[in-house]
């Protein structure tokens, strides 16, 4: 027995970072590789939010006996790493990675690869970081609120999670989040800018993971990339929009006709992000109840099929 009990060091919840760098000469982890890859140093900063988490599934199967009565060991199938986003946003250029492009070298079917890191803002003591490798976006979802802070959620797929070297960031040297700046929303001559209250932007890329490799090594302490995926790739992208507001007299809310182009932008002191969705189309329309001195407010479920982000940075 060890002579001296390992004093423990609980740590409260407290600023996190999320870092990434593009991978654009491909994935980090060969379809032959045997060892774990290499941290990628990420150099831009995405955003700030809580110590961010992560998840590890192993798939274990039980080994079962009729006769023993219990199971006799479990075998590990399929592992899979899940990384949940929670922050505020930095740097616009960051949500293009959840957005599809062109098919080429450094993303998979027209969908960016990148590495993220992720970890405590400096002043935690014992902080550790962590970097996600070959990371697809899976789902994305964006939430503007007038003056307030964009706030993401997104869930990332790596095929792989290993440790890093903290960055030992400041909050003090990274600027403020963005801020939602403007929503242009209009159909036919009727600009709705001065009666929406607040947007929500899904994105979901529909990630599928193929099947794993074999243990690695056969026999002793597996490495991080035993047993993941050969590969994750995206199948059809989905856009949903949600817009809340002060209801209107208007009856261009009735038409489900094609809206063209919504425009929402935010800002800081960096720089400006535009999101230009095209074709957005009414699916459902709610108008709430309203008591009296109330006014009255309505919702309004938009898909759309087509986005892009622009990241201008000040001048």
């Amino acid at each position: 027995m060890p002579s001296t009990l390992y004093p423990p060091l609980f740590i409260p919840g407290t600023a996190g970072y999320w870092a990434y760098e593009l991978q654009g000469t491909g994935p980090a982890v060969a379809i032959d590789a045997t060892v774990d890859p290499t941290a990628i140093v990420c150099s831009s900063v995405a955003g700030l939010g809580p110590i961010p988490g992560q998840e590890q599934v192993d798939s274990l199967r039980a080994v079962e006996s009729a006769g023993a009565y219990q199971d006799l060991g479990e075998i590990g199938g399929l592992r899979t790493y899940t990384i949940p986003v929670n922050m505020m946003l930095l740097d616009g250029t960051f949500l293009g990675l959840a957005i599809r492009g062109t098919i080429g070298t450094g993303n998979v079917l027209g969908l960016p690869l990148f590495a993220l890191e992720y970890g405590a803002l400096s002043g935690v003591p014992r902080a550790a970081a962590y970097n996600a490798l070959d990371c697809l976006i899976n789902t994305a979802r964006l939430s503007f609120r007038p003056n307030a802070f964009v706030s993401v959620d997104i869930e990332a797929w790596p095929s792989v999670v290993v440790p890093a070297l903290p960055q030992n960031l400041a909050y003090s040297s990274l600027g403020d989040p963005l801020r939602w700046e403007n929503s242009a929303m209009v159909n036919g001559s009727y600009d709705y800018r001065a009666q929406i209250t607040s947007v929500d932007l899904m994105i979901s890329n529909n990630l599928e993971r193929s099947p794993g490799r074999n243990r690695v090594p056969l026999t002793g302490p597996e490495v991080a990339i035993s047993r993941t995926a050969y590969s994750i790739y995206p199948k059809m992208q989905k856009l949903q929009l949600t817009v809340s507001g002060q209801w209107d007299t208007d009856s261009s809310l009735d038409s489900p006709a094609d809206w063209g182009t919504t425009i929402i932008s935010a800002t800081n002191g960096s720089g400006t992000l535009a999101l230009m969705i095209d074709h957005a189309v009414i699916d459902r329309k709610t108008i709430r109840p309203t008591s009296t001195n109330e006014t009255r407010q309505f919702s309004a479920q938009v898909n759309a099929f087509g986005i892009t982000s622009t990241w201008t940075p000040a001048v």
